[in-house]
């Protein structure tokens, strides 16, 4: 398939809405990608509100599992799945909530972004000829992932479909991906309790098929944080190059019911 326009793929992708997450602390934020989307021709898109994780009250650690608990507090984690910054409870509850009202729909489909992204130039002729390879049901569809982390090597565990759609990755970034009902569904119902990255969760989740799901090779929508900074992951983050932090094995997560010992790696 040809070239086509951005309003025409979200078209053809049947996306009832587009979604931006935004911070209400972050103006700045808003106001670039507000002019952004439009720039790319977007003129119908909803802000929602997102979940501050700093001023989360008490009562909503109550939602994440015992183990998420005990390493928020102690700000430190053995896995690069596992949450341990109040910014990123923030973050999968914002993403949450999406689905939740995604899921109580009549089988729509939203196109969920963040505020920091930016859509590559190549976006429409790279998904505009990978259409065809894209089943007319799925569960979700990345536009933007990164497969690399920074401290780490590159991941290499993907499962390609065709030369530019993957069906299983190793990645980060939640930060641009259409969403079906039935995959809201599927996604709300295995992210509670709270203790993993969304990313992570839609990660783990399409390979082992329980989320029908697709990655667009390569990326064509990216990230700005190194104009906008992080509101999920603190200056810590960078002392856990120190430590031992490790990738989960597909579908094998830790107990998330008790604490882990002080000096548990597991």
């Amino acid at each position: 398939m040809s070239a086509l326009s951005l309003n025409e793929i979200l078209e053809h992708l049947r996306i009832a809405y587009v979604m931006v997450i935004n911070l209400d602390r972050r103006r700045d934020r808003w106001g670039y990608v507000s002019a952004h989307l439009r720039e790319r021709g977007l003129q119908h898109f909803t802000r929602v509100s997102a979940v501050d994780g700093r001023a989360l009250p008490a009562g909503s650690l109550d939602l994440l599992s015992a183990r998420a608990r005990a390493l928020i507090q102690r700000r430190r984690r053995w896995h690069h799945e596992e949450m341990h910054e109040l910014g990123s409870v923030g973050a999968a509850l914002s993403h949450l909530g999406l689905w939740q009202r995604l899921a109580d729909t009549a089988d729509e489909r939203w196109l969920i972004l963040e505020d920091d992204i930016r859509i590559e130039d190549s976006l429409e002729g790279v998904v505009g000829r990978a259409l065809a390879e894209i089943p007319d049901r799925f569960d979700a569809l990345l536009l933007g992932h990164h497969a690399n982390f920074p401290g780490c090597e590159p991941v290499s565990e993907v499962e390609m479909l065709s030369p530019m759609i993957a069906t299983s990755m190793r990645f980060y970034g939640s930060h641009a991906y259409a969403l079906s009902a039935s995959g809201a569904a599927v996604l709300a119902a295995r992210a509670r309790p709270l203790w993993i990255h969304v990313d992570q969760l839609i990660s783990h989740l399409c390979h082992s098929r329980e989320v029908d799901g697709y990655f667009v090779i390569p990326s064509v929508v990216s990230q700005l944080e190194d104009i906008f900074g992080s509101d999920i992951i603190s200056a810590t983050e960078a002392s856990e190059r120190d430590l031992r932090v490790t990738f989960l094995p597909w579908g094998r997560f830790p107990d998330q019911t008790t604490a882990p010992p002080d000096d548990d790696e597991s």
